[in-house]
């Protein structure tokens, strides 16, 4: 995870300086690592050719990696994969809040360990197509140009991922693990960012200026929750930690690096501008607060093959009767609020039955 003001080198330390990923996505480097890659690059190419090591090694465990990338904005999460195949592009923030069909992307909030659901997701391990294709994905990230940064994300964060299935052919179970590579939005001084304008009030028909504004109350969400967290644990208490003040997805999003049950590195980026000396002071600040939260990492539970597959047919089933009957219930899928969600259980599903398949 990388957190810093903006300007002050969050992107380039996860995945590069400006159009390396537009250049990954065409091959002009190939499979091998640059020494421009940022983290995420290298370790999809690190853990695919790990992988495909591994499921050569003629073991009883069989392997496998799939990919997925969501941009999380204050209106809705948007799958990067689908935006970069339909010509990538802006996106519309006012259209997707006011179109929850467009949103395919959820968040379950009520789970544990909280996650993401209904993104696109594509095999890494056999199909070195697919890994352009995550490149292409992170290439059209939601970027603008600021008084601060000419290529300030614009939204709260953005995160790829790569999901490992491990099976086990003696006991027939599968066990999955995940790495999350989160990009955070930077912070921003609104008057040196937006011309001197500080007021959301005038300013509310200003995309790029509500989009700071919304980005730096994620972040200061995060902080709070972070700062709570450990005075939380300070106080001796063990039990279980709600999220639930806290209104924004991005905190839900990282809850098992902040409860400690997730291994987590951040990368805590500055400025070198004297100008910048308070916001660099405010990020070791939470750099230095993040350190304290308790690391209780665990290793997640193998379940039979059978049993998820049987979960997930089932969770098929419903998803599908329950959006039928939503739609005609509502007249149209774009009235119901619900429609969203049923559509993201039924990729989830799908997709999940599809990693199962590969199993034998």
């Amino acid at each position: 995870m990388a957190y810093g003001q903006t300007g002050s080198g969050k992107t380039h330390t996860m995945f590069g300086p400006p159009g390396i990923m537009t250049r990954a996505a065409n091959a002009d480097y190939g499979l091998e690592p640059t020494a421009d890659y940022g983290l995420y690059p290298r370790g999809v190419l690190d853990i695919v050719n790990r992988v495909r090591e591994l499921n050569d090694s003629g073991t009883t465990f069989n392997y496998v990696l799939v990919a997925s990338a969501v941009e999380i904005g204050i209106f809705g999460k948007v799958d990067m994969l689908v935006q970069a195949e339909s010509g990538g592009g802006e996106v519309d923030w006012n259209e997707l809040e006011t179109k929850h069909d467009q949103c395919g992307v959820q968040l379950d909030r009520v789970a544990e360990p909280k996650y993401l659901y209904g993104q696109t997701e594509v095999n890494l391990h056999d199909e070195d197509r697919n890994i352009y294709r995550t490149f292409a994905a992170i290439a059209t990230r939601n970027t603008m140009g600021t008084g601060m940064n000419n290529s300030s994300s614009r939204t709260c964060c953005f995160a790829a991922f790569l999901t490992l299935y491990c099976h086990d052919s003696n006991t027939d179970c599968v066990r999955k693990s995940r790495f999350q590579f989160v990009d955070l939005a930077g912070s921003e001084r609104l008057k040196d960012a937006h011309n001197g304008n500080t007021n959301y009030r005038t300013n509310m028909h200003d995309a790029n200026f509500m989009a700071g504004y919304c980005n730096n109350w994620c972040l200061m969400q995060l902080s709070r929750c972070v700062r709570e967290l450990v005075q939380y644990r300070r106080q001796g208490s063990r039990g279980h930690f709600s999220f639930n003040s806290y209104l924004v997805d991005l905190v839900f999003m990282l809850s098992e690096s902040l409860v400690g049950s997730a291994h987590t590195a951040i990368f805590v980026c500055l400025s070198q501008a004297p100008r910048n000396n308070m916001q660099s002071s405010v990020a070791l600040d939470f750099g230095e607060v993040f350190s304290k939260l308790s690391i209780r990492p665990s290793a997640n539970k193998w379940k039979k093959k059978a049993k998820l597959k049987l979960q997930a047919a089932a969770t098929l089933t419903g998803a599908k009767a329950a959006l039928g009957n939503a739609e005609r219930s509502s007249g149209g899928a774009a009235r119901n609020k619900h429609v969203p969600k049923r559509r993201a259980q039924i990729v989830m599903s799908r997709q999940l039955l599809d990693v199962l398949k590969q199993f034998g």
